[in-house]
């Protein structure tokens, strides 16, 4: 699943270079010529849709629409974690297997929840990780599929897929997760409360910061000796956009304008023809980088 992954976000990646980086007060959508979305007026979240786009991972609501600030119910959630670890084509053969109460034979979403139910094995060796699934149901027994996702739920999620559970992350929820995401870094960019209803261009961010986060398995291997502290980037989001006729007051500078000075863009990177392993260790800049370019659970737990 990694060298998948790798491969296909080294594509998306590349395509994204294409994109033009504008001043704050010009809307990505009208000069993104690049991205597929044209309601997305956020840089960042016109980059994270446009890769998770290009992974197969999302394909926006009807012709060009994303829809950003939509709000995200638990199986539409669901779909985007399976389909991020590649588990999209294992849905079918789950379609007629029931796991929740509340998820009928009619629902759209069932096949995906029932994968994501499914214990997943990543590395091999000493290395090897298992986990016994990425969602919970509630203590009835129910998934609530069509329930608006919290922010607490969407981490624990998230945080799951890269292989901890609640022996690492502790026994209180949401906080050992949301914890263990801010370590991370999955929730760069991101700030909201426990119980916040997430949206899709939340989501989008979170889930392309998972792209660059390690999993349990990475995290056992020694750092490089020229491996260097992580620079945490502010969070941004902390109010809700205005209407798409502007830029969002909330325009995240999670990623550009606040990467340490010694660490050039993705962008300059893959301009420059650099490797995905660059980006993979974009955390952790050599002190010698090459010249730079021009510019759960609960009463309803996940």
């Amino acid at each position: 699943m990694r060298m998948k992954r790798a491969l296909a976000l080294l594509l998306a990646v590349s395509a994204l270079c294409g994109m033009l980086v504008l001043p704050p007060a010009v809307p990505v959508a009208s000069a993104a010529s690049g991205t597929a979305f044209t309601d997305i007026y956020n840089a960042d979240v016109a980059e994270a849709a446009e890769t998770l786009r290009l992974l197969g991972i999302v394909s926006g609501t009807g012709g060009t629409a994303f829809q950003p600030d939509r709000a995200l119910t638990r199986a539409e959630f669901c779909k985007m974690a399976v389909e991020l670890m590649g588990n999209g084509d294992k849905v079918p053969s789950q379609m007629n297997r029931t796991v929740f109460q509340d998820v009928p034979s009619t629902h759209w979403a069932r096949g995906y929840i029932a994968v994501a139910t499914q214990g997943t094995t990543t590395g091999s060796g000493e290395d090897a990780v298992t986990t016994s699934g990425i969602i919970r149901g509630d203590a009835y027994g129910n998934f609530n599929p069509d329930r608006p996702i919290t922010y607490a739920e969407a981490v624990t999620i998230l945080v799951r897929i890269l292989g901890y559970g609640d022996s690492e992350v502790g026994m209180v929820w949401p906080d050992g997760y949301l914890s263990k995401a801010d370590e991370l870094g999955i929730t760069e960019g991101v700030s909201l409360q426990a119980g916040d209803t997430m949206t899709r261009g939340q989501t989008a961010l979170l889930m392309e910061n998972l792209l660059f986060a390690d999993g349990k398995e990475r995290a056992r291997s020694t750092s490089p000796p020229w491996a260097a502290p992580s620079a945490k980037r502010p969070s941004s989001l902390t109010s809700p956009p205005p209407p798409p006729t502007a830029p969002p007051a909330w325009r995240s500078t999670r990623k550009r304008s606040t990467r340490p000075t010694t660490s050039p863009s993705l962008r300059t990177w893959w301009a420059a023809g650099s490797s995905w392993c660059w980006m993979r260790t974009r955390k952790s800049w050599p002190s010698s980088p090459p010249p730079r370019g021009p510019s759960g659970s609960s009463p309803s737990s996940p």
